[in-house]
Parts: structure tokens; C-alpha cells; sequence
């Protein structure tokens, strides 16, 4: 067998989000200079069956990838699904490696938001706020403290035993004090960077509640009737910004900032991380991103995974 077969425990092993940030990083330039191929992602409703998503991308060059990403839509809540990424070389067709598991997926969209707050946060920023103590929250705040070092760190979750719970054990990981907030305004109101990552169908802040110069990770809901940020803490942001155009086109009209003054102000996250834009923040903007998941992402991170344990075990 000449491909990898990767588990959560290999990646768990051979993969640190440090690591998984450079990664991305360097994703996202390939996308600026147009080497990452990334569409919007694609599914096949089976009806009853279930409903397969795919997320296809490949890169161009002497290191040349291809691969996708699938999961079964219908069981994405189950605790027993898994989700499956193949890699293949470019230049030969050949398989490089599988991973089945569910742990690269927020991995990957936490490093995403790691690249965002390096490039779009004030260099300064010292409070970090988190909402949402799930797998995406975990994720979102090891990156965000691989990208910056914050003095205080605050996080709240409507399930306050959790929510102690979460900052106890993250508090422990990242060795440094995090707080359970008792109100999502407290871990609002004295953020620099707020994380959003929950799955919550309203609103979970107020606009007001932003303290000028924040920079926001929208993770969770973005949809007209399904958004976990409403359009005002748009409305507030000087600047907005997606990973992927190709996926907001996909959206269409569902997605949030849709049929609003604000959607052609919408702009890419790679050219900021690639040094072509040209637009610089002041201390009092607030900056806004939405994650929806560059294609070809997971792609990238799985090969890296691949060549870690290729030289390391």
C-alpha cells in the first residue's frame, strides 16, 4: 500500500495547530497567487439516505495536490459519524494518503481563523472573547493563542457548567488563565478579538456591546434566517471579509450580507495574508470575518499531516 491511513490519534500525534496555521497561511497565498484551485463545495441529496458533501480543491506546481473532502450531511450531529480526505498527487494521480475521522475538520477551520486574526486584528489586541465551548471553539482559541498573546481571555456558553468546565480545561492546555463569563456581554464588551463559533440559529451578541478597534470571527451561523451575528454588527465593521467568494456565490441570496449595500464590500482574506492589499486599519475600525471554508484547505492540512508522519514515525 503506497498512500497513509490517518487517524485522529495520528493527527492528534503529528499535527499541532502552530503548525496547522503555517499551513493555511501558506494555503491562502497559493489562493492569492491563483495556484490553489478552491470551488464552491458540491452535494448529492440521497433522500432518505443521507446527503454526501464534497469539498474538492487541488494546487498547481512542482508540489502539485488534488483531493477532496466528504461527509454525510444528514448525520452531521451524530457522535458516531466520521468525515473522509483523500490526497492525490497532482503530477501522478497517486493516492498520498486517507484520513477518516472528525478531527482534522476543526482544525482546519480553527487555523483558518488563526490566519484571520493575524492579519486582520490590531497587533495589540490583548483581550480575547469567546463564544461557544464546542469543538469549533477549542479550535478557534488554540489558534487565536498561536497567533497572539492575550492578557485576559474570556468565554461564555449558555450551559454555565460547561462553560466552567471548558475554561478549566482550557485554562490547563494553553497554561494560562481563562474565564467563564457569566454574561455574553462580559465576554463582549473588553474584547480585541471575539470569537463567535457557535450553532445557534439567533443572534448571540448585540452590536452595541462592540468595543471599537474589535476584530470578530463569525464561525457559526451566517444565513438571513440562521445567523448566529445579526446584519447590524455588519453594519458596525469597516472592513468585511470571507476565505472564500466562491462559497458566499453559492450561498446566493440566503447568505447574510445578500442583497445589502454591504455584500460589494465583501472582500477575500488571501490578498491581506499575500501582502497585495493595499488597505491599512486604524485603531477604532472594526473588522469583521466570515468563515464558510476555503476548499482545498483540508487538502493541504492532510498532506502535511502525511509528510509529518512519513519523517517523524
Amino acid at each position: 500500500m503506497g498512500y497513509l491511513l490517518i487517524t485522529d490519534d495520528d493527527i492528534a500525534k503529528y499535527l499541532s495547530m502552530p503548525q496547522a496555521v503555517a499551513c493555511m497561511e501558506e494555503t491562502f497565498r497559493l489562493h492569492a497567487e491563483g495556484t490553489l484551485i478552491a470551488p464552491a463545495r458540491s452535494g448529492s441529496d440521497l433522500e432518505e439516505a443521507g446527503k454526501l458533501v464534497f469539498t474538492v480543491g487541488g494546487s498547481t506546481g512542482e508540489d502539485s495536490l488534488v483531493g477532496f473532502r466528504a461527509y454525510d450531511a444528514k448525520h452531521f450531529k451524530s457522535p458516531e459519524r466520521d468525515e473522509l480526505v483523500a490526497v492525490f498527487c497532482g503530477n501522478t494521480g497517486a493516492l498520498k494518503a486517507l484520513v477518516a475521522g472528525t478531527q482534522l475538520g476543526p482544525i482546519r477551520t480553527g487555523a483558518i481563523g488563526g490566519v484571520a486574526i493575524k492579519y486582520l486584528s490590531r497587533s495589540d489586541s490583548k483581550v480575547l472573547g469567546l463564544i461557544g465551548t464546542g469543538p469549533q471553539g477549542r479550535t478557534q482559541l488554540q489558534a487565536a493563542t498561536a497567533v497572539r498573546q492575550f492578557d485576559e481571555i474570556k468565554v461564555f456558553s449558555r450551559n454555565a457548567q460547561r462553560c466552567r468546565e471548558f475554561a478549566k480545561q482550557m485554562s490547563m492546555e494553553l497554561e494560562q488563565p481563562v474565564q467563564a463569563a457569566s454574561t455574553a456581554r462580559e465576554a463582549v464588551e473588553e474584547a480585541d478579538v471575539l470569537i463567535c463559533a457557535t450553532v445557534s440559529p439567533i443572534p448571540v451578541i448585540q452590536a452595541d456591546w462592540l468595543k471599537p478597534g474589535v476584530h470578530i470571527n463569525n464561525v457559526g451561523p451566517k444565513f438571513k434566517d440562521n445567523q448566529e451575528l445579526d446584519l447590524s454588527v455588519a453594519e458596525r465593521a469597516a472592513l468585511l471579509v470571507t476565505d472564500t467568494q466562491a462559497q458566499v456565490a453559492k450561498c446566493g441570496d440566503e447568505f447574510i450580507t445578500a442583497a445589502t449595500p454591504l455584500h460589494n464590500r465583501l472582500q477575500e482574506l488571501a490578498p491581506s495574508v499575500a501582502g497585495s492589499s493595499a488597505r491599512e486599519r486604524t485603531s477604532e475600525e472594526i473588522t469583521l470575518f466570515y468563515s464558510l471554508g476555503l476548499a482545498g484547505t483540508e487538502v493541504t492540512l492532510a498532506a502535511l499531516v502525511a509528510e509529518q508522519m512519513a519523517t517523524q514515525r
